[in-house]
C-alpha cells in the first residue's frame, strides 16, 4: 500500500480530496480513528460514482486512470481523522 493523505474532518461533515489514479492503483482505503462512522465515495475523471462504503474502513475500486474525486463523511458527533492509502 502507498499512503496518500492524512485529515481531520469536523463532526457531521463532508471532505473531499482530487486523487490521482496510475495505472496499476486499484484500490483506494480510508481508515477512519476509533470506529468512527464514516462513509466514503469515490468519483472518476468524468464524475461518475464508481464505489460507495460506510464502514470505518473504506475500501473502494478505481477504475481507469486519472483525477478521481474521494468524498469523505464524518456521521458521528466527534471529529474523527481519516488516513487515504492507495492498494496496487
Amino acid at each position: 500500500m502507498s499512503y496518500v493523505l492524512s485529515s481531520s474532518i469536523s463532526p457531521r461533515s463532508v471532505r473531499a480530496h482530487s486523487v490521482w489514479v496510475g495505472l496499476n492503483d486499484n484500490r483506494i482505503i480510508v481508515r477512519g480513528t476509533s470506529g468512527r462512522d464514516i462513509d466514503c465515495w469515490v468519483y472518476d475523471d468524468a464524475g461518475r460514482l464508481v464505489d460507495t462504503d460506510e464502514t470505518s474502513v473504506c475500501v473502494l475500486d478505481t477504475p481507469g486512470v486519472g483525477t478521481h474525486q474521494l468524498v469523505v463523511q464524518n456521521n458521528s458527533d466527534l471529529s474523527s481523522h481519516y488516513t487515504v492509502w492507495q492498494n496496487e
